[in-house]
């Protein structure tokens, strides 16, 4: 059982996410920063789930003045979109930052991966979340957009099984798994933000991975092209 801090300004938020969490690991709620880095300080939990706006103290200042105690996993929601705030999130150890409105779903299965990826001498493919995270981010993808988040279960699934069937399995285990009704958005979502990360990302990054032009009448590779080739990259190391 995991040991986890819910410090949420929102009580409705901070209370799905309890509910849902409570039942397979240990959780303690919080509604302000004071008494958030005073949890973190006697409790060293292995997972915060934290809101950057917190009264008395914000998310970054707890994280700041909690150097000693920071656990493995802090994943943060914020409402404010500034340029900096992605490299000011990580260098303060948030690993996974969430822009409002968020999809608990998604909180909920990014979670799943980094708490089994935790487990000593696990040999999930969720331990390859880090790699497919970097990768990503190195070729411009924007972590607050769906089609990133869905990347990142759908990268695992096929490191897991290369031949399962696209549109058929994976899109609807996607769909299944971030609590979407039909797996139709999620082929959509995906190539979103493939095109995005196409367009503003850099394009010596896209030549490492991709050296071979696409031969579709768009110039950026397929999902299923994209998936398959960040997955083989990574069985080869």
């Amino acid at each position: 059982m995991h040991r986890i801090i819910i410090a949420m300004a929102s009580d409705d938020l901070g209370h799905i996410l309890e509910s849902k969490l409570n039942t397979e690991h240990s959780v303690v709620r919080c509604f302000d920063g004071i008494t958030a880095l005073d949890l973190l300080r006697h409790l060293r939990p292995d997972a915060l789930l934290l809101d950057l706006s917190l009264p008395l103290l914000n998310g970054l200042d707890v994280l700041k003045q909690a150097t000693d105690c920071i656990p493995p996993i802090v994943m943060a929601i914020t409402d404010y979109t500034g340029p900096s705030l992605q490299e000011t999130a990580k260098d303060c150890g948030i690993r996974h930052l969430y822009m409002l409105p968020v999809e608990i779903a998604r909180i909920l299965e990014q979670l799943r991966q980094e708490l089994v990826a935790m487990i000593p001498g696990c040999k999930s493919v969720d331990t390859y979340t880090r790699q497919i995270e970097d990768i990503l981010l190195r070729l411009g993808f924007k972590a607050n957009l769906v089609g990133y988040q869905q990347l990142l279960i759908a990268i695992p699934l096929v490191l897991k099984d290369s031949s399962i069937p696209v549109c058929k399995e994976l899109y609807p285990e996607i769909a299944k798994r971030t609590g979407i009704p039909k797996s139709s958005p999620v082929e959509h979502t995906i190539r979103s933000a493939i095109r995005d990360a196409w367009t503003n990302g850099d394009p010596e990054a896209w030549k490492h991975y991709f050296p071979t032009p696409s031969r579709r009448k768009n110039p950026y590779p397929s999902n299923k092209q994209f998936i398959n080739t960040i997955a083989k990259r990574l069985r080869i190391g």
